[in-house]
Order: C-alpha cells, then structure tokens, then sequence
C-alpha cells in the first residue's frame, strides 16, 4: 500500500495519504528525500507524482514550524492550554497546506484531540470526587465517537491478548 489515486488519476487526498508522507519523510534521510519520493511514486501519474512531492515539502516545513512554534519538550499544562495549542496547530497546518488539504489530512486526529481534552477535563476537575469524575467521564465517554472507538478496540485487543480460561 503506498500513495493511492481516484479513476482520473488524480491523488487521494486523506488522513492515509498524510501517513504516507509522515512515513515517507521520517524514513527518508533529508538529503536523500527528493529520490525517496521518486521511488515511492514512480507507478503514480505525473501530475499525481508532482502532488506527492508538493504536499512532501509542505509538510517539511510545516513540521519544521510546529517544532519551533510548539516545541516537543513544551506540553501544555492545563487543558485550556491544549485548547490553544490545537487550535494553533490547526491555524499552522491551515497555512501550510491550505483549509481542504488540512482538513482532509487532519480532522479525525483534531476531533479526537478535543475529545481527550475533554475527558481530560473531566478527570483533573478538583471540584468532583472520585465518584462524579467516573459517572461524568462515563457519560462524556459515551458521547465521544472517538474516545468510544479506541476504547472498544483497546478492549478487543486485551481480549486477543489474554490467555484462554482453562
């Protein structure tokens, strides 16, 4: 599986074709990276070839602005914090690759990140006890399609992973 193109042979823009060039670059050698993305799109149309390699250098400079404008070693330390960083990384990665192709690339990994904040939230709210947080972060959970999802899928994989009753 690599870099995917519709019937017209133009590029499928997505969250996979982002993790294609994620991949790509955090792979590739920079100073190798131009013949990286000749090789991953050599079966691509031209003109979807080019797209790739746009969106590569796009999203090297957009990492490069990220790393300097939120730093890795930085976190946010409330969740109004993360808000504000979100809502940055939203407004950088708007900028670099433009309001569709940062939607098409990010909003399901945005989504999710709001709903941890707010389960975060939540679970850090010194005004509840212990019993509240549970009930609420319960309820809260149940209304977040993405929180739900991984939980789900966090509780299968433990379940293929545990050792069958004898």
């Amino acid at each position: 599986a690599g870099f995917r193109t519709n019937a017209a042979g133009e590029l499928l823009l997505d969250e996979k074709t982002r993790l294609h060039i994620e991949a790509l670059v955090a792979g590739s050698d920079p100073n190798d990276l131009n013949a990286a993305i000749r090789e991953r799109t050599q079966d691509l149309p031209p003109a979807a070839a080019n797209r790739v390699e746009d969106l590569v250098n796009k999203f090297v400079q957009y990492q490069q602005a990220q790393r300097q404008t939120y730093p890795p070693d930085d976190a946010p330390i409330t969740e109004d914090d993360a808000v504000r960083e979100l809502e940055g990384l939203h407004a950088l990665r708007e900028a670099h690759f433009g309001p569709e192709v940062a939607r098409l690339f990010y909003e399901k990994e945005e989504a999710l990140s709001r709903e941890m904040i707010e389960v975060l939230r939540v679970e850090n709210d010194p005004s509840l006890t212990a019993q509240e947080k549970v009930e609420r972060a319960r309820a809260l959970r149940e209304q977040l399609p993405g929180v739900a999802a991984i939980e789900r899928s966090n509780r299968e994989a433990a379940m293929q992973n545990s050792p069958p009753n004898n």
